[in-house]
């Protein structure tokens, strides 16, 4: 909602500028102050408040235009926004599973969940989702991880209208020869890009793609890590800590 008033303020303003002008506002409100003043023949008696008057005028003539605009705009704007699916993701969790004692995580487990918001009068089904941006990264390792996923299953998950749900998405990370100093500079670096997720969605309207942001909590991950009871070097994570808190 704040976001939502922000831009139609924004609008607004951008509107109003357009439509009426400084110039255009400030000459408009001179001739109506003079006519005003020759007819009742004022202009001696109110001579000394001239100005005061005539910036009265003009500030209540700006603030009831940016009002309709804004009142305009924002109808807009909500009319969309209830026609739209939102889909909003928390951020990413990162758990280890099999660890190589002193030596690498074997294995890390990656938890998504995202939520849905269909704000339309219909029902709509999610379909796919795309997480190529994600994996082109987890391959820049090249022989040195493998990956595997496992959520075909979720899909089609329906969402009723003018409703909510969620879906979550377990991903299981394998390393194969990297240490743990660079399992965690390579966490580091996926940690410093937020991903964009096309989500596939198909309703009355026809096949759409809305687009959620998701990032990497490595931080939780650092914080919650037994590096002692895995014979781990603390100082790896602690580095890595104060590198992300001073980011």
């Amino acid at each position: 909602m704040f976001k939502t008033y922000i831009k139609s303020l924004y609008i607004d303003i951008k509107e109003v500028t357009e439509s009426f002008g400084v110039v255009k506002s400030i000459l408009a409100t001179a001739v109506s102050l003079v006519a005003y003043y020759s007819a009742f023949n004022l202009v001696e008696y109110i001579k000394p408040y001239q100005v005061e008057i005539t910036s009265a005028i003009i500030v209540l003539l700006f603030f009831f235009s940016s009002y309709r605009t804004w009142k305009k705009t924002y109808e807009k704007l909500q009319e969309k926004q209830q026609k739209k699916v939102v889909i909003e993701s928390e951020s990413v969790k990162l758990q280890a599973g099999v660890t190589n004692q002193a030596v690498q995580i074997r294995i890390l487990h990656f938890k998504f969940t995202f939520n849905i918001q269909n704000h339309k009068k219909h029902s709509i089904s999610i379909n796919s989702i795309d997480l190529s941006n994600l994996l082109s990264l987890l391959k820049t390792m090249q022989d040195s991880i493998s990956y595997h996923t496992q959520f075909n299953n979720l899909f089609p998950l329906e969402i009723r209208p003018e409703s909510t749900g969620q879906f979550t998405i377990n991903f299981s990370y394998t390393f194969k020869t990297c240490g743990f100093n660079e399992q965690i500079l390579f966490l580091e670096k996926l940690s410093s890009i937020s991903y964009k997720i096309p989500v596939e969605i198909y309703s009355v309207d026809g096949k759409e793609y809305v687009n959620s942001c998701i990032s990497i909590d490595l931080i939780q991950f650092l914080n919650g890590f037994d590096a002692q009871y895995y014979h781990f070097d603390r100082k790896i994570i602690t580095d890595c800590l104060s590198r992300l808190s001073s980011s």
